[in-house]
């Protein structure tokens, strides 16, 4: 029997064999070749912890513990200084090896919770960055529709200002006018009293003479004749210069420019005729209240929606209401005022704005293939804003008579 120490590297760690049991020797020869076995059953202890290098939890890579070895050994004597020899063993008992499973199961356990919350801070970092640049983005927008809305402001103020000056430019126009017609009303006035004065001398010096001279009747009859002309002359100057000023401020207080154009030519006869009728309204000065109406309808001939502008002398629901054609869907604004102002309003409006055959291909919009009454009324869809807007600058048209 013989103890010893042995030392051994086994999975990088190194192992302190403490021998407890025999050792048995064989030998075939007396001097120093020959063959000896051993057997071994010791107490094998780690020297040293685990590596950094070497995790505990990799399992392919092993663990070590105080535990109970076993193993066998054998040596080839070839001289008397140098053998050659192998061992083989097994760990056949550990100390606390389910103590350390356990050990190690909660290392893994705090490992795999520790990458759950490294994944989750990630996500959580995304979420973050995601959140702010999509609030960067809405500030951009903000901003950029701030710097839309302030170019929108700043371009409706021009126009403002452009259609205020308009506006000063066609009252001073009006007031030019005005104050013509009252100077040539005054003159009138003047001429017509010195004639009258003259008349009354004249009358006299007739009344004179009438017992002498039946000559001088015949003048002054002649003479009155002249004066009930010229007169008559003079009312009708007075009330064409009075037809020019109504004319004149119907015209400049448009809310728009007027179209020079010739009118369509399937529409031409009726133009003129409404023109005309226009003509008599404004010079007779029809003071009849009236509504100038725009508004949505559907006609029942082929069942499709259209703009209409028109004027009534009822409510626009009246105009409407006993219709077989035609149902009223919406009045989207309604302009309350003389006839004859309604009804140069009502020519100028589908002047600029009716829906003509030729127009209606360029839009792509047709006009109503099936008429109904009123058919010839209805304007562009595509200037429905544009006809609210202007509906909405004409009580100038209530300011003057």
């Amino acid at each position: 029997m013989k103890m010893y120490f042995t030392f051994d590297v086994e999975m990088k760690k190194i192992l302190l064999i403490l021998p407890i049991l025999f050792t048995f020797q064989f030998a075939q020869a007396q001097k120093f070749d020959g063959l000896r076995l051993s057997g071994i059953v010791a107490l094998s202890f780690p020297t040293e912890p685990f590596s950094q290098n070497d995790h505990p939890l990799n399992d392919t890579r092993g663990y070590a513990l105080p535990g109970l070895y076993a193993g066998v050994s054998g040596e080839i004597f070839l001289s008397k200084h140098w053998s050659f020899g192998m061992r083989g063993g097994y760990s056949i008992y550990e100390f606390n090896e389910s103590e350390y499973q356990k050990e190690l199961e909660r290392e893994r356990q705090k490992e795999a919770h520790e990458k759950v919350r490294e994944r989750k801070a990630e996500t959580d970092e995304k979420v973050r960055k995601g959140k702010a640049e999509a609030a960067e983005k809405e500030r951009e927008k903000l901003h950029e529709y701030s710097v839309r809305q302030q170019r929108e402001e700043a371009d409706e103020k021009a126009r403002a200002k452009v259609r205020e000056d308009a506006a000063r430019k066609r009252k001073a126009e009006a007031d030019k006018l005005k104050a013509e017609a009252d100077k040539v009303e005054a003159a009138q006035v003047i001429s017509i009293a010195k004639l009258a004065a003259v008349k009354a001398r004249e009358e006299a010096a007739r009344l004179r003479k009438v017992e002498a001279d039946k000559t001088e009747v015949a003048r002054l009859e002649k003479e009155a004749t002249d004066h009930e002309i010229a007169t008559k002359a003079k009312a009708k100057v007075i009330a064409e210069e009075n037809f020019k000023l109504r004319l004149s401020n119907l015209e400049i207080n448009l809310p728009f420019y007027p179209s020079k154009r010739t009118p369509s030519t399937e529409l031409a006869e009726q133009d003129k005729y409404m023109w005309d009728e226009v003509m008599g309204l404004v010079e007779n000065e029809d003071s009849k209240k009236t509504n100038l109406y725009f508004v949505k309808l559907r006609s029942f001939m082929d069942d499709k929606e259209y703009f209409k502008i028109g004027i009534t002398t009822q409510s626009v629901a009246t105009r409407f209401k006993k219709s077989t054609q035609v149902e009223l869907i919406e009045t989207i604004s309604v302009f309350n005022t003389e006839k004859w102002k309604a009804a140069f309003l009502e020519y100028h409006f589908l002047r600029e704005f009716r829906l003509y055959e030729g127009l209606s291909n360029s839009i792509g919009e047709q006009r109503p293939k099936v008429g109904f009454s009123g058919y010839t009324e209805v304007v562009r869809s595509n200037s429905v804003n544009k006809i609210s807007e202007y509906f909405g600058e004409l009580d100038v048209y209530k300011k003057f008579k």
